[in-house]
């Protein structure tokens, strides 16, 4: 039997092409180790000693949860309120697991630190997508918000299949159907949109 050797340049994978399929590989590494926990509900128990609340309905209780754990510094992701940055979202998150804003910013804090769990986050950002959607699986701009983050992630079927449920739950919300529409051109899904 003859040996075979493989001479880097001539039949090897060049740099970047080793890059992206190391990249692609420890994403689908990242997506598996997360797809049991989801399954599971392994992104945390929902009970809270304040909450958790429903941004839709319960804003009677938002003002104290906003006044101490998202002021317009951690918003900004400038400086924690009561501790880190974090920490104070993920208190948000807990109270109101779909408060939008905060979904928003802990997605934005995931990017300025180029992670998927910053170093002060007690959990993976896509966990708070999951605990948001185990809380209120009918809160369609929650799914809304999820596609946009899966879509900057390249995960086109994910997101595609965030949005149709989006949409089904949104029949008479015309602000709702316009944001999966809008969701739907990031995708380039022209017809969808």
């Amino acid at each position: 039997m003859k040996a075979v050797s493989i001479h880097p340049g001539k039949h090897a994978a060049g740099p970047r092409l080793r890059g992206t399929m190391l990249r692609a590989a420890l994403g689908l590494l990242a997506a598996l180790a997360l797809a049991p926990a989801f399954a599971e509900g392994g992104c945390g128990d929902l009970a809270n000693a304040y909450g958790p609340f429903d941004y839709r309905t319960d804003r009677d209780k938002l003002p104290i949860v906003n006044l101490h754990h998202f002021t317009p510094q951690v918003q900004a992701l400038v400086q924690g309120q009561e501790g880190q940055v974090g920490g104070d979202l993920d208190y948000v998150l807990r109270a109101f697991p779909n408060h939008y804003p905060a979904l928003l910013t802990v997605v934005k804090y995931g990017e300025k630190t180029n992670s998927a769990q910053p170093p002060d986050l007690p959990r993976p950002i896509e966990c708070y997508f999951e605990r948001a959607i185990r809380f209120q699986p009918e809160d369609a701009i929650v799914r809304v918000i999820y596609a946009k983050f899966l879509t900057d992630r390249h995960r086109k079927a994910d997101a595609m299949a965030q949005l149709a449920i989006a949409m089904n739950l949104s029949k008479d919300n015309e602000l709702t159907q316009q944001n999966v529409g809008l969701a739907y051109v990031d995708l380039k899904e022209f017809g969808k949109a």
